[in-house]
């Protein structure tokens, strides 16, 4: 309450072809010296603070492969940046990249796979057991018979 929310959806492609949709969500903060209650945004400075956003987050992703683009938004490397470059244009109380959605992979390149991990190792169980044949025991009739 009393303060803007600002919200914007960017879609990025990485290096190595993901794409990615990232949701980010802002709040507003009062100024130190301000008086009144509440502290909205002006919408001019929303849709620039959007738009530094979607630049930056396509600046910064689409550079990196998606190993390190999930180490930067764990770490929330990113939204710390963003946070640093959107402040002088609006005071934010706080800004997180709230969801993360993989929209599009890459495909499936089992030779690519192969020169990334190396060899597979044989394991123990791929090889042949030796299996014992079950012998059949007699029927309890023929026991009692006997």
């Amino acid at each position: 309450k009393w303060c803007t929310t600002m919200e914007t959806t960017v879609e990025v492609r990485t290096a190595d072809g993901y794409t990615m949709r990232l949701f980010v969500v802002a709040f507003t903060k009062p100024q130190a010296n301000q008086q009144s209650r509440n502290c909205y945004a002006k919408q001019r400075l929303v849709k620039w603070l959007r738009m530094r956003v979607t630049k930056m987050i396509k600046r910064r992703l689409s550079k990196v492969q998606i190993k390190e683009a999930v180490s930067l938004l764990t770490r929330n490397v990113l939204s710390d940046a963003l946070v640093r470059r959107c402040n002088p244009i609006v005071p934010l109380r706080e800004m997180r990249i709230r969801k993360v959605r993989v929209v599009r992979t890459p495909k499936f390149d089992a030779q690519a796979l192969l020169n990334a991990h190396g060899t597979i190792p044989t394991s123990v169980e791929a090889d042949p057991r030796e299996v014992e044949e079950a012998v059949e025991a007699a029927p309890a009739a023929a026991k009692a018979a006997e």
